[in-house]
């Protein structure tokens, strides 16, 4: 009788530990593909936007969540790059519009400034002009480059005041003070001569005393700031 109920006992202990294997290992079945779909979640959650193979679950349902977040992550990851792309078009398109609105009117008035230069015998104030109507018009072009560096926008502005101010000549002065140690740094094309071209035709020209212009750049910390100030109408 003894080793009947032994026998029975041990045979429940049996099922017991069965049960609590079984149920640990359908838990875990669960639980651990949990946790990484949670850690998954996490690293999407900081950025991480790249597709990672899916978590191998089991469970029919979680095999499929799990899929199913990855193919989703990846047709994210795709329309952030596309979004990327069209803003790049979007920022290219817009400075190639800006660069586009040089004033022609600019052109015609140099050129015949330069005649009337030649008529009047004025041979090196002519030479000058041309040579920075030259300058201008190169540092324009700039070989084909959208960005360039500060120290070639700095050039390109000097040219175009220096043409300027032998067209105004006692009616306007100016200042560019870029420290050489900001020469290196990108900065989109053409940036300052439409802001100072303002100045001259909004701002100096409606005024009868002489008038001034400065251009600035100065290190302030994580950014560079560029002023273009007169003392025109405004």
């Amino acid at each position: 009788m003894e080793y009947i109920v032994f026998a029975i006992v041990a045979l429940f202990i049996l099922v017991v530990i069965g049960i609590l294997l079984y149920v640990s290992k359908i838990t875990e079945g669960i639980t651990v593909p949990l946790n990484k779909l949670t850690n998954r979640v996490e690293d999407i959650t900081a950025g991480d936007f790249e597709v990672k193979p899916p978590v191998e679950a089991t469970e029919i349902e979680l095999q499929k969540l799990s899929d199913g977040f990855e193919e989703m992550v990846g047709k994210l990851n795709s329309l952030i790059d596309e979004n990327k792309r069209v803003e790049r078009r979007k920022r290219h398109a817009e400075l190639e519009l800006l660069q586009a609105q040089i004033n022609p009117h600019f052109l015609y008035n140099t050129l015949d400034t330069i005649i009337w230069l030649i008529e009047a015998d004025k041979k090196q104030e002519s030479i000058y002009m041309v040579s920075s109507l030259s300058d201008f018009f190169r540092y324009c072009l700039s070989r084909g480059k959208d960005i360039i560096s500060l120290q070639e926008e700095e050039r390109h502005v000097l040219s175009y005041l220096a043409i300027q101010k032998i067209r105004y000549q006692d009616r306007m002065d100016y200042e560019v003070n870029i420290p050489e140690s900001l020469y290196q740094y990108a900065i989109p094309k053409l940036t300052l001569q439409p802001l100072v071209e303002n100045s001259i035709y909004h701002g100096i020209k409606l005024q009868r005393e002489k008038g001034i212009i400065k251009v600035d750049a100065v290190d302030v910390g994580e950014k560079i700031e560029l002023t273009v100030r007169d003392n025109g109408a405004g």
